[in-house]
Parts: C-alpha cells; structure tokens; sequence
C-alpha cells in the first residue's frame, strides 16, 4: 500500500503544477481508491469528468467507489453513464468508417 501512497503524493506534485491533468487526476484517484480514500478518489473521478465530459472511464471507476460506499443510486447512474458513453463513441466510430 506504500507504493499507492507515494504515487498519490508524486501525482499532486504534477497537479500542483498542472492542476487540469487528466492523466494525474486519473493515476491519482486510482491510487487513493488502492488506500482506500473513496471520497478523494470520487473527487478527482469527478474533476476529470468536469474536464472530459465523455470519459466513460472516469465514470466506471467513479461508479466503483460509489458502489463500494454503498451508494448503489450513484454507482448506478455513473455505470449507465459509462455504458451510454461507450456506446455514443461507439456509434461516432462506425460513422467515421462508413464515410471512408
């Protein structure tokens, strides 16, 4: 576990400096949900989906730690946001090669 908490202190020294970072807000909240700091990690999921609206990922790992805090209500909108997401981005994909 010392490892997930070196990593949260390396990555809000990146933050520090460059606060919208999606790359070290995600690494950072996954490694406060290793140390099990929910609530930081749903903080930094949700920042990341202020910034990328349409990252499914933010909201399927968001949704985990919801669901681990019992709070299936939000688990649940955050997992069928991931699911909607994936399939829009999806459908864009499909659009993309059909007009090749």
């Amino acid at each position: 576990m010392e490892i997930f908490t070196e990593a949260v202190n390396d990555y809000t020294r990146v933050l520090n400096i460059e606060p919208t970072n999606t790359h070290a807000l995600y690494n950072r909240a996954i490694s406060y949900d290793k140390i099990s700091k929910l609530n930081e990690a749903i903080a930094d999921f949700t920042k990341i989906i202020d910034l990328e609206p349409m990252n499914a990922n933010a909201y399927l790992n968001r949704g985990c730690c919801f669901e681990k805090l019992q709070k299936v209500d939000l688990a649940y909108k955050d997992y069928e946001a991931s699911l909607l997401i994936d399939k829009i981005l999806e459908n864009m994909e499909q659009q993309k090669g059909n007009e090749k």
